[in-house]
């Protein structure tokens, strides 16, 4: 999940919330054979999932 951006915010109502920390939409309800990617791109335009490199490879001006 981590690599399609997300990060993992729960609370005592929503325990598997995730969040995105480039758009911060939040997702909600995963299934075991849920696609993080193919979840994140169903549901909005980020500007994380049209990065043309590895995040890691990414120099602060490139972000």
């Amino acid at each position: 999940m981590a690599k399609a951006g997300f990060v993992h915010c729960p609370s005592a109502n929503e325990p598997d919330v995730a969040k995105c920390f480039f758009c911060l939409i939040e997702l909600e309800g995963w299934e075991p054979n849920d696609d993080p990617w193919e979840e994140h791109t169903k549901r909005h335009n980020c500007g994380f999932l049209s990065l043309t490199k590895h995040f890691d490879d990414l120099t602060m001006e490139e972000y």
